[in-house]
């Protein structure tokens, strides 16, 4: 019987128990601290008087069918360690950094994503140093500010546009140059944009909702309200108070440990074909640095300088002096604005608009309800699933790596 039961001695206390559970009519094994009133220890006494009448094949089908800790069966148990087993013999005959083996390794899976992420970085434009360490998430790196406005650039467009240049030095220095002409008026040179698609369109315009809700309902609030079209310029708008509208914009800050930098950077879309709306083609890209040279903490007394405090005042200046000298007010037509207002507008990408609890963190509220995109007093978020007629909301997960040339990967792919 010791053979059949290596849980079952006579001289040593064990910490593990063998009872009967009254309310489930199964016998169990608990820990000893976790007898409940409800389970009955069973003496050994009692199992030696059970066995003495039965066959070995009785006593083993007796304890695989105990449960474990009152969740799985002996059996069952049994099964997962001989199948763990199986796949133990089968990767140990594979050649030890085959793929099919590092996929399963939980710190190669981590140092994979780092890496794309910081391939994807190079491809946005960013040439600076990048580690594959833990802390990538939180800013551990150092990047120029051209880079990041680039990276914004590329995170909300989809696109990046770099200067054709032999190196990275020099595709920065010529970034600020659109052509060089001669005393005579002979154009010498003309800046050569690459343009490569990078994001595809589904998590560009959930992303990019994100960035806009920032402004909208947080940190970045301080631009909703401090952006206006201005109102001097001949063939605007006529009613003066129709100017009084709020821009879409996209943003996020960022503050650094100790303070001793803050920033923000975000994106102002252009005017649609038509003057209807906003458009995410042809627009700005801004971003905005704040900080000492030395790297000095922007703290004194009580006061600290964060990126929504220091950076984004004036990045809400320079946006509104590019609505100014770019003439936004004349390209947008009043008519449609008097009804709508001015909204961003989206590609039908079959996006749903979701309700969310901005007092939660942006979680959806129960039962899930769809929100018009044009309400921009209700917090919600654009996302992709199926919403039942229940309010339950099932997200739909697609994966399209960077490179391109590949079809998108569906949740029936990655589970």
């Amino acid at each position: 019987m010791r053979a059949v039961d290596p849980f079952y001695t006579d001289d040593v206390p064990q910490p593990a128990v063998l009872c009967y559970n009254r309310t489930r009519q199964r016998y169990v094994f608990v820990n000893r601290k976790n007898v409940t009133k409800d389970l009955s220890i069973v003496e050994n006494y009692r199992l030696e008087n059970y066995f003495a009448g039965e066959s070995f094949d009785s006593q083993e089908q007796f304890w695989r069918d105990v449960l474990l800790d009152s969740s799985i069966s002996s059996q069952a148990l049994e099964l997962v360690q001989n199948q763990v087993e199986l796949e133990y013999q089968r990767l140990s005959a594979l050649p030890p950094y085959s793929l099919e083996v590092l996929s399963g390794v939980h710190d190669f899976r981590v140092l994979v994503g780092l890496k794309y992420l910081i391939e994807f970085g190079h491809r946005m434009g960013i040439s600076s140093q990048l580690d594959p360490v833990l802390s990538f998430p939180l800013g551990s790196s150092v990047l120029t500010l051209l880079e990041m406005v680039r990276m914004y650039e590329s995170l909300v467009t989809g696109n990046t546009n770099l200067i054709d240049a032999e190196s990275d030095v020099n595709r920065d220095l010529l970034t600020i140059l659109d052509r060089i002409e001669t005393a005579e008026g002979e154009v010498v040179y003309t800046a050569k944009i690459k343009k490569t698609e990078l994001l595809a369109p589904v998590p560009r315009l959930a992303l990019g909702h994100i960035l806009e809700n920032t402004i909208t309902f947080g940190t970045g609030k301080y631009a909703s309200a401090h952006t206006r079209l201005p109102v001097e310029e001949e063939g605007s708008l006529e009613d003066p108070g129709s100017l009084d509208l709020v821009i879409p914009l996209l943003g996020k800050t960022g503050t650094a440990n100790n303070y001793t930098n803050a920033s923000f950077f975000g994106y102002l879309p252009a005017v649609s074909t038509g003057g209807t709306g906003m458009v995410l083609d042809n627009g700005y890209a801004v971003g905005v640095y704040v900080g000492f040279d030395n790297n000095k903490a922007m703290r004194r007394n009580k006061t600290r300088i964060t990126g929504s405090s220091g950076a984004l005042p004036a990045w809400t200046e320079i946006v509104n002096s590019l609505l100014r000298e770019k003439l936004y007010s004349e390209k947008l037509d009043p008519v449609d604005l008097s009804f709508y207002g001015l909204t961003l507008l989206h590609n039908e990408l079959g996006q749903i608009n979701l309700a969310v609890d901005k007092e939660s963190g942006g979680t959806l509220v129960s039962p899930a309800m769809k929100v018009d995109e044009k309400n921009r007093s209700q917090a919600s978020i654009m996302t992709f699933g199926q919403l039942y007629e229940t309010g339950r909301f099932k997200l739909q997960r697609s994966f399209k790596p960077f490179w391109g040339g590949l079809e998108a990967f569906g949740e029936e792919d990655i589970n």
